[in-house]
């Protein structure tokens, strides 16, 4: 899993209660959800892509949680 972040704060994520998605933003204000079930990308360095992706905001997402 990739994310942008050019910043020297601690960047925050969460497990959904199943472990099946993972949510983290990054320094551009994208917040993006990987489905930890699939297969990652083949290849010499493989990346886990993710299957959503939203600008939430236009500053750093450094922190998200999930409510149930």
């Amino acid at each position: 899993m990739r994310r942008a972040v050019s910043t020297n704060q601690r960047m925050y994520f969460d497990l959904e209660l199943s472990g099946q998605y993972l949510l983290s933003g990054d320094t551009e204000g994208v917040v993006s959800v990987w489905d930890t079930t699939l297969p990652p990308s083949e290849g010499k360095d493989p990346v886990l892509q993710p299957i959503l992706q939203f600008q939430a905001q236009k500053d750093c997402v450094n922190g998200i949680s999930l409510h149930p």
